[in-house]
Protein backbone atom coordinates (compact mmCIF):
# COMPACT_ATOMS: atom_id res chain seq x y z
CA UNK A 1 0.00 0.00 0.00
CA UNK A 2 1.16 3.08 -0.67
CA UNK A 3 1.92 5.81 2.14
CA UNK A 4 0.55 8.71 2.22
CA UNK A 5 3.10 11.23 1.41
CA UNK A 6 3.38 9.69 -2.45
CA UNK A 7 -0.77 9.77 -2.68
CA UNK A 8 -0.89 13.56 -1.84
CA UNK A 9 2.13 14.16 -3.93
CA UNK A 10 0.55 11.84 -7.21
CA UNK A 11 -3.06 13.23 -7.13
CA UNK A 12 -0.84 16.73 -6.39
CA UNK A 13 -3.11 18.56 -3.60
CA UNK A 14 -2.50 20.38 -0.58
CA UNK A 15 -3.88 21.36 2.74
CA UNK A 16 -5.31 17.78 2.22
CA UNK A 17 -4.98 14.41 4.72
CA UNK A 18 -4.91 11.01 3.63
CA UNK A 19 -7.05 8.85 5.36
CA UNK A 20 -7.43 4.86 3.81
CA UNK A 21 -7.84 4.08 -0.07
CA UNK A 22 -9.23 1.28 -1.96
CA UNK A 23 -9.93 -0.29 -4.84
CA UNK A 24 -13.28 -0.86 -5.78
CA UNK A 25 -14.24 -4.55 -8.23
CA UNK A 26 -14.33 -2.32 -10.94
CA UNK A 27 -11.27 -0.99 -10.49
CA UNK A 28 -12.10 2.25 -9.21
CA UNK A 29 -9.42 3.60 -6.63
CA UNK A 30 -11.40 5.48 -4.05
CA UNK A 31 -9.11 7.84 -1.34
CA UNK A 32 -10.82 8.83 1.63
CA UNK A 33 -9.49 12.51 2.49
CA UNK A 34 -10.27 15.40 4.39
CA UNK A 35 -8.97 18.95 4.69
CA UNK A 36 -5.79 19.82 6.92
CA UNK A 37 -7.56 21.04 10.41
CA UNK A 38 -6.49 24.82 8.99
CA UNK A 39 -8.79 24.94 6.13
CA UNK A 40 -11.78 23.14 7.78
CA UNK A 41 -15.12 25.26 7.89
CA UNK A 42 -14.57 27.66 4.59
CA UNK A 43 -17.22 29.16 2.72
CA UNK A 44 -17.14 27.32 -0.19
CA UNK A 45 -17.41 30.70 -2.28
CA UNK A 46 -15.07 33.43 -0.84
CA UNK A 47 -12.60 30.85 1.55
CA UNK A 48 -13.48 32.81 4.89
CA UNK A 49 -13.84 30.50 8.39
CA UNK A 50 -17.31 30.68 9.33
CA UNK A 51 -19.44 28.53 11.73
CA UNK A 52 -20.43 24.51 10.89
CA UNK A 53 -24.44 24.87 10.28
CA UNK A 54 -24.92 21.32 9.29
CA UNK A 55 -24.11 17.71 7.90
CA UNK A 56 -25.12 18.67 4.92
CA UNK A 57 -27.36 17.13 2.27
CA UNK A 58 -25.42 14.36 1.08
CA UNK A 59 -22.61 13.75 4.02
CA UNK A 60 -20.01 12.19 1.70
CA UNK A 61 -19.58 13.33 -1.45
CA UNK A 62 -16.51 12.28 -4.56
CA UNK A 63 -14.58 14.37 -6.72
CA UNK A 64 -12.91 12.56 -9.82
CA UNK A 65 -9.23 13.23 -10.54
CA UNK A 66 -7.04 12.64 -12.84
CA UNK A 67 -7.31 9.08 -13.78
CA UNK A 68 -3.70 6.57 -12.95
CA UNK A 69 -3.01 4.46 -16.18
CA UNK A 70 -6.56 2.90 -17.18
CA UNK A 71 -7.90 3.71 -13.60
CA UNK A 72 -10.55 6.21 -12.29
CA UNK A 73 -9.62 7.81 -9.58
CA UNK A 74 -11.96 9.77 -6.54
CA UNK A 75 -11.06 11.42 -3.93
CA UNK A 76 -14.21 11.04 -1.37
CA UNK A 77 -14.80 12.87 1.87
CA UNK A 78 -17.56 13.83 4.54
CA UNK A 79 -18.82 17.14 3.64
CA UNK A 80 -21.05 19.70 5.85
CA UNK A 81 -22.08 23.02 5.01
CA UNK A 82 -21.48 26.48 7.22
CA UNK A 83 -23.06 29.42 7.71
CA UNK A 84 -20.80 32.19 6.24
CA UNK A 85 -21.48 36.08 7.07
CA UNK A 86 -21.53 36.89 3.90
CA UNK A 87 -23.19 34.16 1.27
CA UNK A 88 -25.08 32.75 4.41
CA UNK A 89 -25.44 28.98 4.44
CA UNK A 90 -23.03 27.37 1.98
CA UNK A 91 -21.11 24.08 1.41
CA UNK A 92 -18.01 24.35 3.14
CA UNK A 93 -14.48 24.23 0.71
CA UNK A 94 -12.12 21.72 -0.19
CA UNK A 95 -9.20 22.95 -1.05
CA UNK A 96 -8.82 20.10 -3.61
CA UNK A 97 -11.76 21.11 -5.62
CA UNK A 98 -13.27 24.24 -6.34
CA UNK A 99 -16.82 25.31 -5.54
CA UNK A 100 -19.81 23.10 -6.89
CA UNK A 101 -18.18 21.27 -8.94
CA UNK A 102 -17.43 17.28 -8.92
CA UNK A 103 -13.88 17.39 -10.11
CA UNK A 104 -10.20 17.79 -8.57
CA UNK A 105 -8.89 20.86 -9.78
CA UNK A 106 -6.29 18.97 -11.21
CA UNK A 107 -8.99 17.68 -13.48
CA UNK A 108 -10.07 20.33 -14.60
CA UNK A 109 -7.09 21.80 -15.63
CA UNK A 110 -6.41 18.83 -17.82
CA UNK A 111 -9.72 19.33 -19.40
CA UNK A 112 -9.13 22.89 -20.06
CA UNK A 113 -5.67 22.48 -21.13
CA UNK A 114 -7.35 19.61 -23.86
CA UNK A 115 -10.24 21.49 -25.13
CA UNK A 116 -7.72 23.97 -26.53
CA UNK A 117 -5.92 21.84 -29.01
CA UNK A 118 -9.46 18.99 -29.30
CA UNK A 119 -12.56 18.60 -29.68
CA UNK A 120 -15.38 18.46 -27.30
CA UNK A 121 -15.74 14.67 -28.31
CA UNK A 122 -11.93 14.50 -28.09
CA UNK A 123 -11.71 16.07 -24.72
CA UNK A 124 -15.00 13.49 -23.52
CA UNK A 125 -13.91 10.30 -25.05
CA UNK A 126 -10.16 10.44 -23.54
CA UNK A 127 -11.33 12.03 -20.02
CA UNK A 128 -14.17 9.15 -19.69
CA UNK A 129 -16.77 12.02 -18.94
CA UNK A 130 -19.62 13.47 -20.53
CA UNK A 131 -19.62 16.08 -23.52
CA UNK A 132 -21.80 18.65 -21.53
CA UNK A 133 -19.32 18.33 -18.57
CA UNK A 134 -17.01 20.36 -20.35
CA UNK A 135 -18.55 23.76 -20.63
CA UNK A 136 -19.38 24.32 -17.38
CA UNK A 137 -15.45 23.17 -16.57
CA UNK A 138 -14.31 25.69 -18.88
CA UNK A 139 -16.36 28.33 -17.33
CA UNK A 140 -15.54 27.30 -13.91
CA UNK A 141 -11.38 28.16 -14.91
CA UNK A 142 -12.37 30.72 -16.89
CA UNK A 143 -13.71 32.57 -13.71
CA UNK A 144 -10.91 31.92 -11.69
CA UNK A 145 -8.07 33.00 -14.32
CA UNK A 146 -10.02 35.78 -15.50
CA UNK A 147 -11.24 36.95 -11.46
CA UNK A 148 -10.12 40.94 -11.80
CA UNK A 149 -11.13 41.54 -15.20
CA UNK A 150 -10.58 45.63 -15.00
CA UNK A 151 -6.79 44.55 -14.52
CA UNK A 152 -6.64 44.38 -18.36
CA UNK A 153 -7.08 47.65 -18.63
CA UNK A 154 -4.91 49.72 -16.95
CA UNK A 155 -2.34 51.23 -19.30
CA UNK A 156 -4.07 51.03 -22.39
CA UNK A 157 -2.54 53.17 -25.00
CA UNK A 158 -2.99 51.48 -28.45
CA UNK A 159 -5.48 49.12 -28.53
CA UNK A 160 -7.48 47.54 -31.68
CA UNK A 161 -10.88 46.48 -32.80
CA UNK A 162 -12.83 44.44 -35.03
CA UNK A 163 -15.42 41.34 -35.40
CA UNK A 164 -15.26 38.09 -36.27
CA UNK A 165 -17.61 35.38 -36.78
CA UNK A 166 -17.77 32.14 -34.52
CA UNK A 167 -21.12 30.73 -36.13
CA UNK A 168 -23.23 30.11 -39.32
CA UNK A 169 -26.22 33.07 -39.50
CA UNK A 170 -23.87 36.15 -39.44
CA UNK A 171 -22.89 35.94 -36.01
CA UNK A 172 -20.29 38.28 -34.59
CA UNK A 173 -17.77 38.78 -31.78
CA UNK A 174 -16.09 42.17 -30.67
CA UNK A 175 -12.55 41.79 -30.36
CA UNK A 176 -10.68 44.39 -28.95
CA UNK A 177 -6.77 44.28 -27.99
CA UNK A 178 -3.60 45.94 -26.70
CA UNK A 179 -0.94 46.51 -29.50
CA UNK A 180 1.31 46.72 -27.15
CA UNK A 181 1.04 43.90 -25.33
CA UNK A 182 -0.55 41.63 -28.02
CA UNK A 183 -3.11 40.35 -25.90
CA UNK A 184 -6.98 40.43 -26.36
CA UNK A 185 -8.47 42.11 -23.52
CA UNK A 186 -12.21 42.60 -24.14
CA UNK A 187 -14.74 40.66 -26.65
CA UNK A 188 -18.59 40.71 -26.64
CA UNK A 189 -20.45 38.41 -28.64
CA UNK A 190 -22.69 41.17 -31.46
CA UNK A 191 -21.05 43.99 -33.17
CA UNK A 192 -21.41 47.87 -34.28
CA UNK A 193 -21.41 50.97 -32.65
CA UNK A 194 -23.19 49.95 -29.75
CA UNK A 195 -21.39 46.49 -28.54
CA UNK A 196 -18.33 48.82 -28.90
CA UNK A 197 -20.12 51.76 -26.71
CA UNK A 198 -20.08 48.65 -23.94
CA UNK A 199 -16.42 48.67 -23.88
CA UNK A 200 -15.86 52.09 -22.91
CA UNK A 201 -18.57 52.21 -20.30
CA UNK A 202 -15.59 49.66 -18.74
CA UNK A 203 -13.13 52.62 -18.39
CA UNK A 204 -12.59 54.62 -15.90
CA UNK A 205 -11.80 58.52 -17.25
CA UNK A 206 -8.19 58.11 -16.53
CA UNK A 207 -8.13 55.12 -18.65
CA UNK A 208 -9.93 56.33 -21.42
CA UNK A 209 -7.47 59.45 -21.36
CA UNK A 210 -5.06 57.12 -21.81
CA UNK A 211 -5.86 56.11 -25.22
CA UNK A 212 -3.96 57.57 -27.53
CA UNK A 213 -4.39 55.57 -30.67
CA UNK A 214 -7.16 52.94 -31.90
CA UNK A 215 -6.70 50.96 -35.17
CA UNK A 216 -9.96 49.41 -37.13
CA UNK A 217 -11.09 48.02 -40.39
CA UNK A 218 -12.51 51.00 -41.82
CA UNK A 219 -15.92 50.27 -40.70
CA UNK A 220 -18.14 53.10 -40.33
CA UNK A 221 -18.61 52.19 -36.73
CA UNK A 222 -15.24 52.59 -35.75
CA UNK A 223 -13.56 56.14 -35.22
CA UNK A 224 -9.84 57.33 -35.18
CA UNK A 225 -9.31 58.36 -31.10
CA UNK A 226 -6.23 60.68 -32.23
CA UNK A 227 -5.47 63.63 -34.59
CA UNK A 228 -2.91 63.70 -37.15
CA UNK A 229 0.58 65.57 -36.91
CA UNK A 230 1.60 66.80 -40.43
CA UNK A 231 3.07 64.04 -42.61
CA UNK A 232 4.01 66.45 -45.36
CA UNK A 233 5.70 64.12 -47.69
CA UNK A 234 3.28 61.28 -47.13
CA UNK A 235 0.49 63.62 -48.02
CA UNK A 236 2.09 64.93 -50.85
CA UNK A 237 2.58 62.23 -52.59
CA UNK A 238 -1.05 60.52 -51.96
CA UNK A 239 -2.67 63.84 -53.13
CA UNK A 240 -0.07 63.57 -56.34
CA UNK A 241 -0.99 59.86 -56.83
CA UNK A 242 -5.02 60.53 -56.42
CA UNK A 243 -5.28 63.33 -58.60
CA UNK A 244 -3.61 61.42 -61.41
CA UNK A 245 -6.38 58.62 -60.75
CA UNK A 246 -8.93 60.96 -60.69
CA UNK A 247 -8.17 61.60 -64.57
CA UNK A 248 -7.22 58.15 -65.46
CA UNK A 249 -9.14 56.42 -68.23
CA UNK A 250 -9.00 53.06 -66.23
CA UNK A 251 -12.35 52.09 -63.79
CA UNK A 252 -9.90 49.91 -61.74
CA UNK A 253 -7.68 53.58 -60.75
CA UNK A 254 -10.74 55.56 -60.47
CA UNK A 255 -12.73 53.29 -58.32
CA UNK A 256 -9.58 52.85 -56.22
CA UNK A 257 -8.78 56.13 -55.76
CA UNK A 258 -12.65 56.79 -54.34
CA UNK A 259 -11.90 54.27 -51.51
CA UNK A 260 -8.65 56.38 -50.69
CA UNK A 261 -10.55 59.40 -50.11
CA UNK A 262 -12.99 57.95 -48.05
CA UNK A 263 -10.37 56.90 -45.80
CA UNK A 264 -8.36 59.45 -46.49
CA UNK A 265 -7.45 60.45 -42.99
CA UNK A 266 -6.77 56.77 -41.84
CA UNK A 267 -4.03 56.22 -44.19
CA UNK A 268 -2.40 59.50 -43.70
CA UNK A 269 -2.94 58.07 -39.58
CA UNK A 270 -1.45 54.55 -40.47
CA UNK A 271 1.70 56.23 -41.90
CA UNK A 272 2.49 58.30 -38.97
CA UNK A 273 1.80 56.22 -36.52
CA UNK A 274 2.99 52.79 -38.25
CA UNK A 275 -0.29 51.13 -37.10
CA UNK A 276 -2.18 48.72 -38.23
CA UNK A 277 -4.83 45.87 -37.50
CA UNK A 278 -2.62 42.96 -38.69
CA UNK A 279 -1.99 42.11 -35.02
CA UNK A 280 -5.97 41.83 -34.63
CA UNK A 281 -6.19 40.10 -37.99
CA UNK A 282 -4.10 37.56 -36.84
CA UNK A 283 -5.48 37.12 -33.87
CA UNK A 284 -9.19 36.99 -35.19
CA UNK A 285 -7.82 34.24 -37.52
CA UNK A 286 -7.00 32.04 -34.13
CA UNK A 287 -10.14 32.53 -32.50
CA UNK A 288 -11.89 30.93 -35.91
CA UNK A 289 -8.87 28.03 -35.56
CA UNK A 290 -9.95 27.55 -31.63
CA UNK A 291 -14.04 27.80 -32.92
CA UNK A 292 -12.97 25.28 -35.98
CA UNK A 293 -11.84 22.74 -33.55
CA UNK A 294 -14.32 23.09 -31.07
CA UNK A 295 -16.48 22.03 -33.79
CA UNK A 296 -18.43 25.37 -32.42
CA UNK A 297 -19.43 26.95 -29.14
CA UNK A 298 -23.44 26.73 -27.87
CA UNK A 299 -22.49 28.96 -24.42
CA UNK A 300 -20.30 31.93 -26.23
CA UNK A 301 -18.68 32.60 -22.79
CA UNK A 302 -16.86 29.09 -23.19
CA UNK A 303 -15.26 31.00 -26.11
CA UNK A 304 -13.74 33.85 -23.82
CA UNK A 305 -11.10 31.76 -21.89
CA UNK A 306 -9.27 30.37 -25.03
CA UNK A 307 -7.83 34.16 -25.76
CA UNK A 308 -8.67 36.40 -22.81
CA UNK A 309 -5.66 35.90 -20.52
CA UNK A 310 -4.79 37.10 -16.90
CA UNK A 311 -1.13 38.64 -16.51
CA UNK A 312 -0.97 37.38 -13.03
CA UNK A 313 -2.40 34.08 -13.57
CA UNK A 314 -1.35 32.86 -17.25
CA UNK A 315 0.35 29.50 -16.73
CA UNK A 316 -1.57 26.42 -15.11
CA UNK A 317 -0.39 23.37 -15.46
CA UNK A 318 0.95 24.41 -19.24
CA UNK A 319 -2.29 26.37 -20.20
CA UNK A 320 -1.50 29.20 -21.82
CA UNK A 321 -4.69 31.43 -21.85
CA UNK A 322 -4.82 33.79 -24.14
CA UNK A 323 -2.74 34.98 -27.79
CA UNK A 324 0.42 36.77 -27.95
CA UNK A 325 1.62 37.93 -31.18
Amino acid sequence: MLNKKILKSILNVKHTAIDDMKILPDGTIAIKAHPTKGEQCRCGICGRKSVRYDNGRGGTRSWRACDWNTHKVYIVADIHRVMCPKHGVVTASVPWARHKSRFTKEFEELATWLSLSCTKTAVASLLRISWNTIGPVISRMRAELDANPAARFAGLVRIGVDETSYKKGHKYITVVINHDTGKVIWAHEGHGKTIFTKFFKLLSKEQLASIQLVSGDGAKWIQEFFQCENVAIAKEELDGWIKWAQHCRIKVFVELQRKIRRHYDAILATMEHHLSNAVLEATNRKIKLVVYMAYGFRNIDNIYPTFIPNPNNYNMLGIKLGIKI
